[in-house]
């Protein structure tokens, strides 16, 4: 973020968005606090962490329901048993609001 924030001659990041799958495995809590460590002192300082989740979920192939992975049980409510996964494990810095010197 820091270095997207350079090449547009930024003087401050005042949002990072960013999209987590839910393969990634990251606890929210940890994220935001070793983000706070690391930002300190930089141009993304008290920046906002705006963060989409994207949930794994098994989807019926018969009707296209979905069903959360800890809650999915063997069988759709339509009664199909046919299902497929779909899930990402992606951590991606999807956009920036920054702060630039002739802007004020």
């Amino acid at each position: 973020a820091i270095a997207a924030a350079a090449e547009h001659q930024a003087r401050r990041i005042t949002v990072i968005r960013l999209r987590i799958g839910g393969l990634r495995q990251v606890v929210e809590e940890s994220l935001r606090q070793a983000f706070d460590l690391l930002a300190e002192g930089s141009i993304a300082e008290h920046a906002a962490l705006d963060i989409d989740w994207v949930p794994s979920v098994w989807r019926c192939a018969r009707c296209g329901h979905t069903l959360a992975l800890e809650t999915g049980g063997d069988t759709c409510p339509c009664g199909s048993r046919e299902r497929r996964f779909e899930g990402s494990d992606d951590l991606l810095l999807t956009s920036l609001e920054l702060e630039r010197d002739d802007e004020d």
